[in-house]
């Protein structure tokens, strides 16, 4: 670990942090004595600043005994690149120790190009020692680290994870006794606070940022890399096409994850970017990560002093967003990714019985507090639709779709649902949905009449505009706006839904999604729902066991993604143990809901190996309190959303996506 001083700094108005000043370096006289096939002696200049951005200092981090580096040169005699140790530091300067084999000067007059890099890790970085082109692996997932024991003066301090500010050292000579390496950060930087709601409004649960590049064209960035020129400190070169790239920014809080900004409080995080410029020609946006939805655009906008804000490559810059919303809203979280990443690479929060937040019968089957409307603000964009026909009285024919849970009427028509979720895509176009239909036909005898089924298409028909025919390889921009249909139980008419077949109850499985067309892919699901006593092992077991194959979707020599597989991974149940009597009951969902939520979400935030969740479908979201039950309801819809900026997904070509 590095030791450091950091000095993070609260600011009103965006500030930018001017280009880093290369340090001046004495002229270097070539030594006439014999050098050839001698060890090559190197020094760190500067050694009291490791990383310095600024004159302020902020984030500066000194080199202390132990930190590695590794140093490139072509024209050294055998080895090309070796690593190196910093050893003694005094009087600001230190020397560095090789770990094996060193560099060794070649000829006694010819010139030597050493090309220097900091962390010295193959997976972070390779350098082609000829040229001093370095590739860097871009590191999608960040953490800061909170400071102390909370807020001082309603500000939270962090720590970032100085390994991710790259740096970089060159040097040509002739041999001479003694080479100094002046090591400078290239990273493009930022950081930023973030406000919770004013002094009297709401606590915000807040768990980081992301923040989202829709214009990057740096070399390298198709594969989640970037190239640097060493010598000329800038980008080698631009990439062939523009894609979105996002970088999260989480939160290391004692064994929490999360911060509860009471009103008036901030935090501010620091996130390192590729060297790139941020202006009007490549505008960031950072989304905010909270109960309750911000986002701010960063580049070549002008604040209310008539300051235009742009950031030089490898510059670092300050900003401070607005104070968060009084009420929740929102929560558009598919809206800033590439329209070309396929659906199937998404973690997608949904819910179990969607509009079970209201049942006819006493304490039985309730598995929801919120409403649709709300779940749709909360970030819920997958349903589970259980419809069957009403009659209007006993034994008649007239009457329309309603939604169920088993026996329980919930109150609402199917068509309500739908015109709800339809008016909540129109007012946000960036979104989509996914609907997946079972038909509820254990019913009371008067409303048991399996053959008006069929009347689902009657109600779906009124919103074929926006319904997207369902394919395998379905991208976000086929779906924008849009209801993506699933049914567990074919109809007459089916157009654009995919049926999912065969769907055998209680357990895990691989079923088949079809279209009317006969495209179809695998579907995994877990639905292991009912269990007595355990506290929820084998539930969280079989949910752990479909994410080790759902994480490998975003590996593009994945089965899983070459076939463009499915996945639905269900949290929600109930556990028997909770009553006495009858099975199914409210308590029963809170007591699965507490077993299940919080190692599941624990499980994603210290996950180091990501991937795609598929759907999940979850019991009492937004809630973090159920009657006497903690069921972390709030936190692991979150936790999911956010894994979508975490790894990489992979995206189609044009000509797939335009299908």
């Amino acid at each position: 670990m590095k030791n450091g001083i950091f000095k993070i700094a609260s600011l009103a108005t965006i500030l930018m942090a001017g280009a880093f000043v290369s340090c001046n370096e004495n002229e270097l006289d070539p030594d006439k004595g014999q050098h050839s096939g001698k060890k090559v002696s190197f020094s760190i200049s500067e050694a009291n600043t490791k990383t310095a951005y600024d004159p302020d200092d902020n984030l500066q981090i000194n080199w202390v005994e132990g930190d590695k580096v590794r140093i490139f040169c072509d024209e050294a005699e055998d080895v090309k690149q070796a690593d190196y140790t910093v050893g003694q530091i005094s009087k600001n300067t230190g020397k560095l120790d090789y770990n094996a084999d060193g560099l060794a000067w070649g000829g006694n007059e010819d010139m030597h190009n050493f090309y220097a890099v900091y962390p010295a890790d193959d997976s972070k970085v390779s350098v082609d020692a000829k040229t001093g082109i370095a590739s860097f692996t871009v590191n999608h997932n960040q953490f800061c680290t909170v400071q102390g024991n909370g807020a001082v003066n309603n500000h939270y301090s962090t720590k970032p994870d100085m390994n991710e500010a790259y740096m970089v050292a060159n040097l040509s000579t002739t041999p001479i006794d003694q080479v100094p390496l002046s090591f400078k950060p290239i990273m493009t930087t930022l950081e930023v606070t973030v406000q919770g709601a004013s002094a009297n409004g709401r606590t915000v649960t807040f768990s980081g940022i992301s923040v989202i590049n829709k214009k990057a064209t740096y070399p390298g960035v198709h594969e989640g890399k970037f190239k640097y020129d060493i010598v000329k400190k800038s980008m080698s070169e631009s990439a062939e096409s523009a894609t979105v790239e996002t970088y999260h920014v989480g939160i290391k809080n004692g064994n929490d994850t999360w911060v509860d900004l009471q009103g008036g409080q901030s935090i501010t995080l620091t996130v390192f970017l590729p060297p790139v410029a941020i202006d009007n020609d490549n505008q960031i946006t950072i989304q905010v990560h909270a109960t309750g939805e911000l986002n701010a655009i960063i580049g070549g906008r002008t604040d209310a002093n008539g300051k235009q804000t742009n950031i030089i490559p490898s510059a670092k810059a300050r900003i401070t967003l607005p104070a968060m919303p009084e009420t929740k809203s929102g929560n558009n979280w598919i809206t800033p990714l590439d329209d070309m990443i396929y659906v199937q690479q998404l973690s997608i929060p949904g819910t179990h019985d969607a509009a079970a937040y209201s049942t006819s019968l006493f304490d039985a089957g309730q598995t929801q507090t919120l409403d649709i409307e709300q779940q749709f603000e909360l970030g819920i964009r997958a349903y589970d639709m259980r419809t069957a026909f009403r009659a209007n009285s006993i034994g008649g024919q007239n009457g329309e779709m309603w939604m169920w849970h088993g026996i329980t009427n919930c109150g609402i028509s199917l068509e309500k649902v739908l015109t709800t979720l339809s008016n909540a895509l129109k007012n946000n176009p960036g979104e989509f949905v996914i609907l997946q239909f079972r038909h509820e036909s254990e019913l009371p005898a008067a409303y048991k009449r399996t053959k008006k089924w069929d009347e689902i298409y009657n109600v779906l028909h009124k919103f074929d505009s926006q319904i997207v025919q369902w394919r395998p390889d379905l991208t976000i921009g086929n779906c924008r706006g849009k209801f993506i249909i699933f049914t567990r139980d074919d109809y007459s008419n089916r157009t654009k839904a995919a049926l999912a077949s065969p769907y055998p109850s209680g357990s895990s499985f691989t079923s088949t999604l079809t279209n009317v067309n006969g495209a179809s892919t695998s579907y995994y699901v877990q639905d292991y729902y009912q269990y007595d006593g355990d506290e929820g092992a084998e539930k969280n077991r079989q949910i752990k066991a479909l994410y080790e194959t759902t994480r490998t979707f975003s590996d593009e020599n994945s089965p899983y993604f070459i076939e463009k597989a499915w996945a639905l991974n269900h949290t929600s149940g109930y556990d028997e143990s909770a009553t006495l009597f009858i099975p199914g009951t409210t308590s029963c969902y809170q007591k699965n809901a507490s077993q299940v939520h919080k190692p599941i979400y624990d499980a994603l935030v210290n996950e180091t190996n990501f991937g795609p969740t598929g759907i999940v479908f979850m019991d009492w979201v937004g809630a973090r309190e159920a009657s006497s039950y903690t069921v972390y309801g709030d936190l692991l819809p979150q936790a999911i959303i956010e894994h979508n900026y975490k790894y990489r997904m992979l995206r189609a070509d044009n000509k797939t996506a335009n299908q």
